[in-house]
C-alpha cells in the first residue's frame, strides 16, 4: 500500500476511498468504491498496469501464465436494478499448456454497457502473425442477462491450429492456419442465427499409430455455414495432395438456441461425394497386417432420417485395389468391390480380390440400428486362391462358404478346399517347458484372454491333389477330408481322417516307405488326433519298419517285421538290409537309428542289447574329442599358465568319434575310438586303483 486508504462498511453503505497497492516498479493496483445498499446505488472503480499474469497460476491446473496486462473497469449500480459498466483491458504475453504454448503479442477487450445498450469489442495478435478480431452489440439496456437481441461479428486470419493442440488426442497433430468470417444475430427466447465461412490453408494431418504413422496433407480445405431456426447446415470440401477430393452438404437437427443441444428426432439431411486415391492410408492404419495398399474409391452418400433413427443411402465403388500382406506372404490385386445402401441397410453387391493363379469373390448384407450394426450376413466363394506363401508353407484354397452374426456371434457354414498345401521346412527347436508341478514365487499369472465374439463355425475341409509335408524327414502326399468346428478360438474340434497317399521316412540313415499312415479326428480337439502309421523297408521276404499309435502329443513307437525277429535285427533291417554282425562300425549306425526312431526308454534298452550282442561294456558316440586328444571317460582338465588367458575350443562335427570299450577285468578298462570324419583312432586304458584314483593313459593316432 502506497498510503493509508479510508474504509467503511455499515448496512446502508460501503465506501473505500482509492485503495492504492504496488509491486516493484512495474506493478499498480488502484481500487474504489462509493455503493449505498438500500437501494443499490453507486459505483465501483477499478485500474491497473503492468500486472503480472503470473500471479494467476496458482489457480491454474496444467497451464501456466506469463507476462502483463493493463486497464481499466467502472461498474456503476443505477435505482430499479439498473446497471452500467465500461472499460478496456489489454494484455501480452505467453499461455502454455500440454507441452504446448501460445504467444500474444497483444490483445484488447473494450467494453460499454448502459440504457442505451451494450458494445464490446475483442481484438487479439499472435507473435506468429495470427489474427482474430470480433464485435457485439446490443441495443437493449445492459442487464446480467444474455440480451434478447444483438448482433456479433468475427474474423479471423492466419491462426494456428497447433492452438486446439492440448484438446487433441495425444498421438494427433494439426498442422496448418484457418482464416474465416462469421456474423450473426441475437433473437428473443435465446435464439439466434449465424452464418460463416471458412478455410484452411498448409493443412496436415499426422497421427502416431503402432509401428506406423498416418500422414495426410490438405491441398485446400473450406467450409460454409448456416444456423438459424431447428437446424444447422452448410458444406464442406476437401482436397488432398494425393489422395482425392470430397464434398459434402449436411443439414442437422441442432436448434440455434441456448442452450446448444441436438435434437434426436430432428430430420437429418447430409449428402457425400467424393473421389478418393488409396495410398498406403490402410498401411498406415494396419502397419504390421497389410504393407503397399492402393485403389480409388468412389462414393455418392446420402442420409436421411433422424439423428436417432439415420437412414444412409447411396453407392460406394472401390476398384484397381491392391495391397501386400506380410503375414501371409501374398499380394492382392485388382480388388474390386460394388454396394450400395437402402435405408439401413448396406448391400455388399460384389466384392473380388485376385491372388497367384486364383481368386476369391462373393457378397455381403449389413443391417443397421441408428449408427450401430445390428447384424451381417454374406458368402465367401472362391477358386485355387493363393492364401499363404510363405518358404516354409504354401496353401492355395477354393472356399465355398457362407456366414451371418451379430457384433455378439458369428456363424460359419461351408467347406474349404485345399487343392494345394506344400509343407517344408525343419524341426524348429523350442526351450523346454518345465513341468505343470512347477510353481515359481512372486509371479503374478495373467487372465487368460477370451475374445467376447461367439463363435459357430462347421466347415469341412477337404484336401486336394497336391498336398505336399517335407519336414522332420517325412516326405508324404496326404489327403482326406475334416470337418471342424469351433465355439472358440482355444476349442476347435474336428472329425474325419487324413491319410498319406505315399511317402517316405529318411533320417541317420533310416529309409523307410510309409505303407500305411492316417491321423483319426474322432470329435475330439484338433491338435490331438489318433495315428496309425506303419513304415517299412522290405529286403526280399523280410519287411522291416515301425508303427506309430497314440496321439500327436503322446506317439507310440514300436518295431514291426515279417517274419518276427528280435528287436536288435529288426533295426539292423531297417538300417543295414541284413542282421547285425559284429562290426563296430554297424552297431553304431543301429545305436543312431534306435535314438532317432524310438523314445529314449525304448533306446536305452535296444542300446543294451546290441552292447549285450557285441560283448561290450560300451557302444557310445562322442562329440566333444578333440582330434588327437580326448577322454573316454572324464574331461581332460585344462591347465593354465599364470597370469595367461584361458583359451576355448568348441568342438566341431570332426570330431565325432565311435568309441566301443571293454571291461578286461573289474578294475582294467580299454577302448577303442574312431573319428566317423576325420579317421584318426584314439585308444585309451584306464586302471582303478583305489576306490576315488584311478589312473589313465591314451595314445592317438591320425589317418
Amino acid at each position: 500500500m502506497t498510503a493509508p486508504t479510508p474504509f467503511s462498511v455499515s448496512a446502508e453503505r460501503i465506501s473505500l476511498s482509492p485503495l492504492v497497492i504496488t509491486a516493484g516498479l512495474s506493478e499498480h493496483l488502484k481500487v474504489a468504491a462509493d455503493v449505498t445498499l438500500n437501494p443499490l446505488i453507486g459505483t465501483i472503480r477499478a485500474q491497473w498496469a503492468g500486472l503480472n499474469l503470473a500471479r494467476a497460476n496458482q489457480y491454474l491446473q496444467d497451464a501456466q501464465l506469463s507476462g502483463s496486462s493493463h486497464g481499466s473497469a467502472t461498474i456503476g449500480f443505477l435505482p430499479d436494478k439498473r446497471l452500467t459498466i465500461s472499460g478496456n483491458a489489454a494484455a501480452s504475453g505467453t499461455f502454455t499448456g500440454q507441452g504446448h504454448s501460445m504467444t500474444v503479442k497483444r490483445s484488447e477487450v473494450a467494453f460499454d454497457g448502459s440504457e442505451q445498450g451494450l458494445k464490446i469489442g475483442v481484438e487479439l495478435g499472435t507473435a506468429d502473425g495470427g489474427r482474430l478480431k470480433g464485435t457485439f452489440s446490443s441495443p437493449e439496456p445492459f442487464r446480467l442477462v444474455v440480451p434478447e437481441k444483438g448482433k456479433l461479428t468475427a474474423e479471423l486470419s492466419g491462426i494456428d491450429l497447433a492452438l486446439f493442440k492440448p484438446w487433441l488426442p495425444l498421438v494427433t497433430v494439426l498442422e496448418g492456419r484457418i482464416s474465416g468470417r462469421a456474423h450473426g444475430t441475437m433473437l428473443p427466447g435465446q435464439h439466434f442465427e449465424l452464418d460463416g465461412t471458412a478455410s484452411l490453408s498448409e493443412g496436415a494431418l499426422h497421427q502416431s499409430l503402432t509401428d506406423g504413422e498416418l500422414n495426410l496433407t490438405f491441398t485446400s480445405a473450406t467450409a460454409s455455414w448456416g444456423w438459424r431456426g431447428e437446424a444447422l447446415s452448410g458444406a464442406l470440401s476437401l482436397t488432398m495432395a494425393d489422395h482425392g477430393q470430397v464434398r459434402a452438404n449436411f443439414q442437422l437437427p441442432v436448434p440455434a438456441r441456448l442452450p446448444v443441444a441436438v435434437d434426436p428426432k430432428g430430420p437429418l439431411k447430409a449428402s457425400l461425394i467424393g473421389k478418393l486415391q488409396e495410398k498406403g492410408i490402410i498401411s498406415s492404419l494396419f502397419p504390421g497386417l497389410v504393407q503397399e495398399s492402393f485403389g480409388n474409391l468412389d462414393a455418392e452418400l446420402a442420409v436421411t432420417g433422424s439423428w436417432e433413427l439415420p437412414q444412409v443411402g447411396g453407392t460406394l465403388r472401390l476398384g484397381k485395389a491392391g495391397a501386400y500382406l506380410p503375414s501371409a506372404g501374398i499380394r492382392l490385386t485388382d480388388v474390386q468391390l460394388a454396394a450400395h445402401l437402402e435405408k439401413n441397410l448396406i448391400f455388399i453387391d460384389s466384392y473380388k480380390a485376385l491372388s497367384g493363379p486364383g481368386h476369391i469373390e462373393g457378397t455381403a448384407q449389413v443391417t443397421l440400428a441408428g449408427w450401430k450394426v445390428l447384424s451381417y450376413r454374406g458368402t465367401v466363394l472362391g477358386d485355387n486362391f493363393q492364401t499363404v506363401h510363405l518358404p516354409e508353407l504354401q496353401i492355395f484354397s477354393t472356399p465355398k462358404l457362407s456366414f451371418e452374426g451379430t457384433p455378439q456371434k458369428v456363424t460359419v457354414r461351408g467347406e474349404l478346399h485345399l487343392p494345394e498345401l506344400r509343407i517344408a521346412g525343419s524341426p524348429s527347436r523350442t526351450a523346454v517347458a518345465p513341468s505343470s508341478d512347477v510353481i515359481r514365487e512372486g509371479r503374478v499369472i495373467p487372465l487368460a484372454a477370451s475374445s467376447p465374439l461367439v463363435l459357430d463355425v462347421q466347415v469341412q475341409v477337404i484336401l486336394g491333389e497336391q498336398v505336399f509335408v517335407k519336414v522332420a524327414g517325412i516326405d508324404a502326399q496326404l489327403g482326406g477330408a475334416v470337418n471342424l468346428s469351433c465355439t472358440s478360438l482355444d476349442r476347435i474340434t474336428s472329425k474325419g481322417e487324413i491319410k498319406v497317399i505315399k511317402g517316405r521316412y529318411r533320417t541317420y540313415g533310416v529309409n523307410l516307405d510309409i505303407a500305411r499312415g492316417r491321423l483319426f479326428f474322432a470329435g475330439g480337439p484338433i491338435d490331438q488326433p489318433s495315428l496309425d502309421v506303419l513304415a517299412l523297408r522290405t529286403i526280399g521276404n523280410v519287411r522291416a519298419g515301425v508303427t506309430v499309435a497314440g496321439t500327436l502329443q503322446r506317439p507310440v513307437t514300436k518295431l514291426y517285421s515279417e517274419p518276427a525277429m528280435p528287436d536288435v535285427d529288426i533295426l539292423a533291417y531297417i538300417v543295414l538290409g541284413h542282421p547285425l554282425g559284429s562290426s563296430g562300425e554297424q552297431a553304431s549306425l543301429v545305436n543312431q537309428a534306435a535314438g532317432a526312431l524310438l523314445t529314449s526308454g525304448q533306446a536305452e534298452v535296444l542300446q543294451n542289447q546290441i552292447k549285450s550282442h557285441l560283448g561290450l561294456s560300451t557302444l557310445e558316440i562322442q562329440g566333444d574329442v578333440g582330434k588327437t586328444n580326448g577322454s573316454m571317460g572324464y574331461k581332460p582338465l585344462q591347465v593354465t599358465a599364470p597370469g595367461s588367458i584361458p583359451t576355448m575350443q568348441q568342438p566341431g562335427i570332426t570330431e565325432t568319434m565311435l568309441t566301443v570299450g571293454k571291461y578286461l577285468t573289474p578294475k582294467l578298462y580299454i577302448s577303442y575310438g574312431r573319428s566317423l570324419f576325420t579317421g584318426s583312432n584314439l585308444f585309451l586304458l584306464r586302471y582303478d586303483i583305489f576306490r576315488q584314483w584311478q589312473i589313465e593313459t591314451q595314445t592317438s593316432a591320425p589317418r
